[in-house]
């Protein structure tokens, strides 16, 4: 793909990486200047938001292009998102992925500090279970490796990564973020399945109790003495 074909894409593309990016501040899946999303522009380059873009003020401006094989991103201005390592290894491991998304959705977030991997409550022909990846710094190449590790198995759409987020892939930004939305009300759905059983475990252990301390307080029966 020549220069002005890769630019002409390019403007395209960054009106769509703002529209998503805006929306999920909208719904809350991202605050401030946190999470980030990038397309692939063509087979070796990509756009991906600039650190410390806030996605409620986001443009066409705060999105930067870069080589998927760079490792030179500090040269690049804007400065990209912390998480770049991250988009290439996914975009390294996978020809086919055209949009990844990393959100930080609070349910799914509550649900990796219990979970090794989030099974839909609603299993669909998309996606069946998440897996959780624990143990790596934010923005590290590290990190960045294990994520890549689980996508080299191409069933694998989306991870979890331990009180850090959801990482969602897709052929368009639409698909990952429709897929954001299918884990997240999933992640809704078991963390009201595990309060629940919480509440009931604890209301058992408590009748417990109260049926040993009511045994207690029963009068015992005291033999009489046996007159002379």
């Amino acid at each position: 793909m020549g220069e002005k074909r890769i630019q002409a894409k390019s403007e395209v593309l960054k009106e769509q990486l703002v529209k998503t990016s805006r929306l999920l501040h909208r719904i809350g899946y991202v605050a401030g200047s946190e999470g980030n999303i990038s397309v692939r522009i063509s087979e070796n380059f990509i756009l991906v938001k600039a650190a410390d873009a806030t996605s409620r003020m986001i443009g066409p401006a705060d999105f930067v292009r870069v080589d998927i094989a760079s490792v030179a991103s500090g040269e690049l201005a804007p400065k990209p998102s912390s998480e770049l390592p991250l988009h290439q290894a996914i975009y390294t491991a996978r020809k086919d992925i055209k949009a990844i998304i990393h959100s930080h959705p609070g349910h799914t977030i509550t649900a990796s500090s219990f979970l090794d991997c989030l099974r839909m409550v609603e299993p669909s022909k998309k996606i069946s279970e998440v897996p959780v990846i624990r143990g790596y710094k934010p923005g590290s190449i590290d990190l960045a490796n294990a994520v890549a590790s689980q996508f080299e198995n191409t069933d694998v759409k989306a991870v979890i990564l331990e009180r850090h987020g959801l990482v969602t892939t897709g052929d368009t930004l639409e698909e990952a973020f429709d897929l954001t939305q299918v884990i997240e009300k999933n992640a809704c759905e078991w963390e009201t399945l595990h309060i629940h059983e919480m509440i009931n475990s604890i209301a058992k252990h408590v009748e417990g109790i109260e049926r040993e301390l009511l045994s207690l307080r029963k009068p015992k029966h005291r033999p009489q003495k046996q007159r002379r």
